[in-house]
């Protein structure tokens, strides 16, 4: 059985921060621990700790250019 503890993380934010958050969850139309996940998944991702779900492999044709 999966201990409730691994599933679940509670977070203190500043005032500026639950509402930012909220502004989010309502742009996004989801739910504030949605946007919450998303949020900090994204975080974790830009700062090297968790390797994105999707990578493009070195020989993927790209069309255009940037």
């Amino acid at each position: 059985m999966t201990d409730i503890s691994d599933r679940f993380v509670i977070v203190w934010l500043a005032a500026d921060e639950r509402q930012a958050l909220r502004r989010l969850a309502s742009v996004c139309s989801v739910d504030l621990e949605e946007a919450a996940a998303a949020v900090m998944r994204e975080c974790l991702i830009a700062a090297g700790y968790l390797k994105p779900e999707y990578k493009l492999d070195e020989d993927t044709q790209t069309a255009g250019s940037a």
